[in-house]
Protein backbone atom coordinates (compact mmCIF):
# COMPACT_ATOMS: atom_id res chain seq x y z
CA UNK A 1 0.00 0.00 0.00
CA UNK A 2 2.61 2.17 0.94
CA UNK A 3 4.33 2.33 -3.15
CA UNK A 4 0.74 2.66 -4.15
CA UNK A 5 1.10 5.71 -5.95
CA UNK A 6 4.41 5.00 -7.34
CA UNK A 7 3.56 2.14 -9.12
CA UNK A 8 0.40 3.83 -10.85
CA UNK A 9 3.13 6.75 -11.73
CA UNK A 10 5.53 3.99 -12.85
CA UNK A 11 2.85 1.46 -15.07
CA UNK A 12 1.50 5.13 -16.35
CA UNK A 13 4.62 6.28 -17.96
CA UNK A 14 5.39 2.94 -19.12
CA UNK A 15 1.72 2.45 -20.73
CA UNK A 16 1.96 5.92 -22.09
CA UNK A 17 5.16 5.57 -24.02
CA UNK A 18 3.38 4.60 -27.55
CA UNK A 19 1.22 7.89 -27.16
CA UNK A 20 3.83 9.73 -25.79
CA UNK A 21 6.01 8.62 -29.37
CA UNK A 22 3.40 10.75 -31.42
CA UNK A 23 2.71 13.62 -29.27
CA UNK A 24 6.69 13.92 -29.96
CA UNK A 25 6.68 13.38 -33.56
CA UNK A 26 4.00 15.57 -33.59
CA UNK A 27 5.65 18.42 -31.86
CA UNK A 28 8.85 18.10 -33.70
CA UNK A 29 7.09 18.56 -36.49
CA UNK A 30 5.99 21.71 -36.06
CA UNK A 31 8.98 22.75 -34.93
CA UNK A 32 10.64 21.17 -38.02
CA UNK A 33 8.06 23.23 -40.33
CA UNK A 34 8.47 26.72 -38.31
CA UNK A 35 12.32 26.45 -38.30
CA UNK A 36 12.07 26.27 -42.17
CA UNK A 37 10.11 29.26 -41.83
CA UNK A 38 12.68 30.85 -39.68
CA UNK A 39 15.00 30.24 -42.09
CA UNK A 40 13.56 31.51 -45.50
CA UNK A 41 12.95 34.71 -43.71
CA UNK A 42 16.32 35.29 -42.01
CA UNK A 43 18.38 34.10 -45.26
CA UNK A 44 15.96 36.80 -47.19
CA UNK A 45 17.49 39.18 -44.75
CA UNK A 46 20.45 38.68 -45.31
CA UNK A 47 20.53 38.46 -49.49
CA UNK A 48 18.91 41.77 -49.11
CA UNK A 49 21.00 43.17 -46.58
CA UNK A 50 23.76 41.77 -48.89
CA UNK A 51 22.52 43.23 -52.27
CA UNK A 52 21.38 46.97 -50.84
CA UNK A 53 24.60 47.63 -48.24
CA UNK A 54 28.14 48.37 -49.38
CA UNK A 55 29.55 46.29 -46.59
CA UNK A 56 30.87 42.87 -46.86
CA UNK A 57 29.18 39.19 -46.17
CA UNK A 58 31.74 38.75 -43.44
CA UNK A 59 30.96 42.11 -41.75
CA UNK A 60 26.71 41.63 -41.81
CA UNK A 61 27.19 38.25 -40.33
CA UNK A 62 29.40 39.53 -37.59
CA UNK A 63 26.75 42.32 -36.99
CA UNK A 64 24.02 39.52 -37.09
CA UNK A 65 25.81 37.13 -34.23
CA UNK A 66 22.58 36.78 -32.39
CA UNK A 67 20.39 35.34 -34.96
CA UNK A 68 23.07 33.28 -36.45
CA UNK A 69 23.89 31.72 -32.78
CA UNK A 70 19.89 30.44 -32.51
CA UNK A 71 19.10 30.56 -36.37
CA UNK A 72 22.46 29.77 -37.76
CA UNK A 73 21.16 26.06 -39.62
CA UNK A 74 18.16 23.68 -39.02
CA UNK A 75 19.27 21.98 -36.15
CA UNK A 76 19.99 24.96 -34.22
CA UNK A 77 16.53 26.76 -35.30
CA UNK A 78 15.01 23.61 -33.85
CA UNK A 79 16.34 23.06 -30.77
CA UNK A 80 16.14 26.74 -30.13
CA UNK A 81 12.05 26.43 -30.75
CA UNK A 82 12.37 23.64 -28.29
CA UNK A 83 13.98 25.24 -25.32
CA UNK A 84 11.82 28.57 -25.96
CA UNK A 85 8.42 25.74 -25.22
CA UNK A 86 10.74 24.15 -22.28
CA UNK A 87 11.89 27.12 -20.55
CA UNK A 88 15.55 26.55 -21.60
CA UNK A 89 15.67 30.30 -22.94
CA UNK A 90 13.16 33.13 -22.47
CA UNK A 91 11.43 33.04 -25.83
CA UNK A 92 10.78 36.84 -25.40
CA UNK A 93 15.03 37.06 -26.25
CA UNK A 94 14.67 34.78 -28.32
CA UNK A 95 12.29 37.18 -30.76
CA UNK A 96 14.64 39.99 -30.14
CA UNK A 97 16.85 39.68 -33.66
CA UNK A 98 13.71 38.14 -35.30
CA UNK A 99 11.87 41.67 -34.23
CA UNK A 100 14.60 43.36 -35.95
CA UNK A 101 14.12 41.94 -39.27
CA UNK A 102 10.42 42.29 -38.93
CA UNK A 103 7.46 42.93 -36.67
CA UNK A 104 5.50 40.47 -38.04
CA UNK A 105 8.31 37.68 -36.93
CA UNK A 106 7.33 38.54 -33.32
CA UNK A 107 3.68 37.85 -33.92
CA UNK A 108 4.31 34.72 -35.98
CA UNK A 109 6.73 32.91 -32.91
CA UNK A 110 4.09 34.46 -30.08
CA UNK A 111 1.59 32.05 -32.49
CA UNK A 112 3.99 29.26 -32.52
CA UNK A 113 4.44 29.59 -28.34
CA UNK A 114 0.85 29.55 -27.72
CA UNK A 115 -0.34 26.63 -30.09
CA UNK A 116 2.74 24.38 -28.61
CA UNK A 117 2.35 25.04 -24.78
CA UNK A 118 -1.37 25.63 -24.32
CA UNK A 119 -2.38 23.14 -26.80
CA UNK A 120 0.28 20.21 -27.55
CA UNK A 121 2.16 20.35 -24.35
CA UNK A 122 -1.55 20.19 -22.33
CA UNK A 123 -2.14 17.11 -24.65
CA UNK A 124 0.72 15.46 -23.73
CA UNK A 125 -0.03 15.75 -20.32
CA UNK A 126 -3.57 14.70 -20.50
CA UNK A 127 -2.11 11.39 -22.09
CA UNK A 128 -0.36 10.45 -18.96
CA UNK A 129 -3.24 11.48 -17.00
CA UNK A 130 -5.80 9.24 -18.89
CA UNK A 131 -2.94 6.67 -19.62
CA UNK A 132 -2.62 6.42 -15.67
CA UNK A 133 -6.42 6.47 -14.77
CA UNK A 134 -6.98 3.61 -17.42
CA UNK A 135 -4.48 1.95 -15.44
CA UNK A 136 -5.73 2.46 -12.22
CA UNK A 137 -9.38 1.73 -13.20
CA UNK A 138 -8.20 -1.69 -15.07
CA UNK A 139 -5.91 -3.19 -12.65
CA UNK A 140 -7.27 -5.97 -10.47
CA UNK A 141 -4.59 -5.46 -7.63
CA UNK A 142 -5.43 -1.60 -7.30
CA UNK A 143 -9.04 -2.23 -7.41
CA UNK A 144 -9.05 -5.01 -4.51
CA UNK A 145 -6.85 -2.65 -2.80
CA UNK A 146 -9.16 0.22 -2.96
CA UNK A 147 -11.65 -2.14 -1.89
CA UNK A 148 -10.20 -2.68 1.30
CA UNK A 149 -9.34 1.12 1.84
CA UNK A 150 -12.63 1.94 1.45
CA UNK A 151 -14.04 -0.53 3.52
CA UNK A 152 -11.31 -0.38 6.68
CA UNK A 153 -12.74 3.29 6.33
CA UNK A 154 -16.51 2.37 6.07
CA UNK A 155 -15.60 0.39 9.28
CA UNK A 156 -14.06 2.96 10.97
CA UNK A 157 -17.19 5.59 10.42
CA UNK A 158 -19.18 3.16 11.51
CA UNK A 159 -17.69 2.53 14.97
CA UNK A 160 -17.59 6.39 15.21
CA UNK A 161 -21.46 6.59 14.80
CA UNK A 162 -22.26 3.83 16.69
CA UNK A 163 -19.97 4.66 19.77
CA UNK A 164 -21.63 8.54 19.41
CA UNK A 165 -25.01 7.48 20.92
CA UNK A 166 -25.42 8.86 24.39
CA UNK A 167 -27.26 6.24 25.18
CA UNK A 168 -25.40 3.25 24.96
CA UNK A 169 -26.80 0.03 27.66
CA UNK A 170 -23.99 -1.35 30.01
CA UNK A 171 -23.68 -4.07 27.98
CA UNK A 172 -22.70 -1.42 25.16
CA UNK A 173 -25.53 -2.33 22.77
CA UNK A 174 -28.47 -0.47 22.03
CA UNK A 175 -32.53 -0.90 21.68
CA UNK A 176 -34.93 0.62 18.28
CA UNK A 177 -35.60 3.49 20.97
CA UNK A 178 -31.79 4.47 20.80
CA UNK A 179 -31.31 3.58 17.41
CA UNK A 180 -34.19 5.66 16.24
CA UNK A 181 -32.56 9.26 18.42
CA UNK A 182 -29.64 8.09 16.45
CA UNK A 183 -30.67 7.67 12.93
CA UNK A 184 -32.17 11.43 13.73
CA UNK A 185 -28.55 13.14 13.42
CA UNK A 186 -27.63 15.10 10.44
CA UNK A 187 -24.51 13.52 10.09
CA UNK A 188 -25.94 9.94 10.74
CA UNK A 189 -27.94 10.46 7.69
CA UNK A 190 -25.36 11.99 5.41
CA UNK A 191 -23.73 8.96 6.38
CA UNK A 192 -26.19 6.51 4.97
CA UNK A 193 -27.12 8.40 1.97
CA UNK A 194 -23.04 8.35 0.89
CA UNK A 195 -23.85 4.57 1.75
CA UNK A 196 -27.06 4.35 -0.30
CA UNK A 197 -29.85 4.48 1.99
CA UNK A 198 -32.18 7.17 2.95
CA UNK A 199 -32.86 6.61 6.46
CA UNK A 200 -35.62 8.18 7.98
CA UNK A 201 -37.85 7.77 11.23
CA UNK A 202 -40.84 5.92 9.05
CA UNK A 203 -38.54 3.60 7.51
CA UNK A 204 -36.38 3.00 11.10
CA UNK A 205 -37.97 -0.33 12.10
CA UNK A 206 -36.95 -1.91 8.53
CA UNK A 207 -33.78 -0.62 8.54
CA UNK A 208 -33.20 -1.62 12.71
CA UNK A 209 -34.75 -5.13 11.54
CA UNK A 210 -32.05 -6.00 9.34
CA UNK A 211 -29.27 -4.97 10.97
CA UNK A 212 -30.49 -6.76 14.03
CA UNK A 213 -29.06 -9.97 12.89
CA UNK A 214 -29.76 -12.48 16.33
CA UNK A 215 -33.45 -10.96 16.14
CA UNK A 216 -33.18 -10.27 20.03
CA UNK A 217 -34.44 -6.32 19.93
CA UNK A 218 -30.98 -5.09 20.89
CA UNK A 219 -28.01 -4.41 18.35
CA UNK A 220 -24.07 -4.45 19.64
CA UNK A 221 -20.88 -2.54 18.01
CA UNK A 222 -19.69 -5.69 15.55
CA UNK A 223 -23.59 -6.53 14.73
CA UNK A 224 -24.12 -2.58 13.96
CA UNK A 225 -20.85 -2.75 11.49
CA UNK A 226 -21.52 -6.30 10.00
CA UNK A 227 -25.32 -5.57 9.41
CA UNK A 228 -24.25 -2.06 7.68
CA UNK A 229 -21.57 -3.35 5.88
CA UNK A 230 -23.94 -5.02 3.69
CA UNK A 231 -25.15 -2.32 2.37
CA UNK A 232 -21.55 -1.30 1.15
CA UNK A 233 -20.11 -1.63 -2.24
CA UNK A 234 -19.36 -5.07 -3.64
CA UNK A 235 -21.10 -6.98 -0.26
CA UNK A 236 -24.44 -5.19 -1.36
CA UNK A 237 -23.98 -6.66 -5.46
CA UNK A 238 -23.29 -10.18 -3.44
CA UNK A 239 -26.65 -10.07 -1.64
CA UNK A 240 -28.42 -8.81 -4.59
CA UNK A 241 -27.09 -11.86 -6.32
CA UNK A 242 -27.20 -14.20 -3.16
CA UNK A 243 -31.27 -13.48 -3.25
CA UNK A 244 -31.91 -14.00 -7.19
CA UNK A 245 -30.16 -17.02 -6.84
CA UNK A 246 -32.66 -18.19 -3.78
CA UNK A 247 -35.59 -16.88 -5.67
CA UNK A 248 -34.42 -18.79 -8.64
CA UNK A 249 -34.33 -22.44 -6.09
CA UNK A 250 -37.59 -21.20 -4.66
CA UNK A 251 -39.63 -20.33 -8.33
CA UNK A 252 -37.47 -24.50 -8.84
CA UNK A 253 -39.62 -25.84 -5.98
CA UNK A 254 -42.80 -24.55 -6.55
CA UNK A 255 -42.38 -25.67 -9.93
CA UNK A 256 -41.77 -28.72 -8.92
CA UNK A 257 -44.80 -28.94 -6.38
CA UNK A 258 -47.17 -27.52 -8.63
CA UNK A 259 -46.37 -30.94 -10.81
CA UNK A 260 -46.56 -32.72 -8.53
CA UNK A 261 -49.79 -31.49 -7.12
CA UNK A 262 -51.18 -31.83 -10.35
CA UNK A 263 -50.00 -35.57 -11.07
CA UNK A 264 -51.80 -36.04 -7.40
CA UNK A 265 -54.74 -34.35 -8.68
CA UNK A 266 -54.75 -36.29 -12.10
CA UNK A 267 -54.54 -39.70 -9.73
CA UNK A 268 -57.05 -38.60 -7.61
CA UNK A 269 -59.67 -37.75 -10.27
CA UNK A 270 -59.10 -41.08 -11.76
CA UNK A 271 -59.79 -42.94 -8.56
CA UNK A 272 -63.15 -41.09 -8.39
CA UNK A 273 -63.87 -41.96 -11.19
CA UNK A 274 -63.55 -45.75 -10.79
CA UNK A 275 -65.36 -46.17 -7.95
CA UNK A 276 -68.58 -44.02 -9.15
CA UNK A 277 -68.15 -46.68 -11.92
CA UNK A 278 -67.86 -49.84 -9.51
CA UNK A 279 -70.96 -48.41 -7.52
CA UNK A 280 -73.17 -48.12 -10.84
CA UNK A 281 -72.15 -51.57 -11.87
CA UNK A 282 -72.53 -52.79 -8.72
CA UNK A 283 -76.14 -51.00 -8.02
CA UNK A 284 -77.04 -52.42 -12.18
CA UNK A 285 -76.08 -56.37 -10.89
CA UNK A 286 -78.04 -55.78 -7.94
CA UNK A 287 -81.06 -54.60 -9.54
CA UNK A 288 -80.60 -57.27 -11.53
CA UNK A 289 -80.71 -60.13 -9.17
CA UNK A 290 -83.69 -58.40 -7.66
CA UNK A 291 -86.06 -58.65 -10.67
CA UNK A 292 -84.70 -61.90 -11.73
CA UNK A 293 -86.78 -63.91 -8.95
CA UNK A 294 -89.93 -61.56 -9.23
CA UNK A 295 -89.75 -62.66 -12.84
CA UNK A 296 -89.70 -66.61 -12.08
CA UNK A 297 -92.75 -65.75 -9.78
CA UNK A 298 -94.86 -64.51 -12.39
CA UNK A 299 -93.83 -67.75 -14.30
Amino acid sequence: RFFRDLRVMIVGIIESMRPLFWCAVLLFMLMFCFSLVLLQVILDHFESATATSSTTAESLIDSQDDLLTRYGSLVKAVFTLYMCITGGIDWGEATTSLIGIDPVMGVLFAAYICFSVMCVLNVITCVFVDKANQFSKSDADMQAMEELINREKWMTNLREIFNSCESLHENGEIDFDEFEILIQDKKVQEFFKVMGLEVAPDNAMALFSMIDIESNGTVGLEEFVSGCSQFVGSARQLDIARVRHDFSELRQVVDECLEILKVNRAKETTANVAVVQNKRTTQILNAGSVVAPMGGSIA
